[in-house]
């Protein structure tokens, strides 16, 4: 599982923006779906989902997700409420079959409102600044003329899932 980690000033690691193309990228593992329960189980935190809408690396009605208990997570903070749909992008799962959402709150989209997705404002503030000047040219360069969407540009749930199925 890659960690997009960064050591900020204090020494404390910090959680790197990242686009909604390079969220996509590092999925292994995407899903609508509504979160149902948590439970802690030795050092595995066991998250219980509804999947809605399978797109990427699962199938079925619904799916269980193993995460470390120790590490923070918006799932036993509320911040994901359970029975709203959300998509929510999972890195692929380790040897142990553990995985954690990419980029924590970046890592899941509310589309309760179908015509309104909701991001992270982390990544729409990273977006408006990667895509210009040095790092978009290298994001141009990376994707090989393909035009990565920005996430500020989807206004809809069926936006989203065209995205997602490329």
């Amino acid at each position: 599982m890659a960690a997009i980690v960064k050591r900020s000033g204090t020494g404390h690691a910090v959680t790197k923006a990242t686009t909604l193309d390079e969220t996509i990228q590092n999925a292994g593992i995407i899903f609508k779906g509504e979160f149902k329960e948590a439970k802690v189980k030795a050092n595995a935190r066991l998250l219980k989902f509804k999947v809605l809408d399978p797109i990427r690396g699962l199938s079925g009605e619904e799916i269980i997700i193993k995460e470390w208990a120790q590490v923070a997570s918006p799932f036993t903070t509320e911040e994901v409420e359970a029975g709203k749909p959300y998509v929510f992008f999972f890195y692929s799962p380790s040897s142990k079959g553990f995985t954690s959402l990419i980029g924590e709150e970046q890592g899941y989209v509310d589309v309760s409102d179908e015509d309104k997705p909701v991001f992270a404002k982390r990544m729409l503030k990273y977006e408006r600044r990667s895509y210009s000047g040095a790092a978009g040219l290298l994001s141009r360069i990376k994707t090989l003329g393909r035009k990565p969407a920005k996430a500020s540009e989807i206004k809809s749930y069926t936006e989203l899932r065209g995205v997602l199925s490329k």
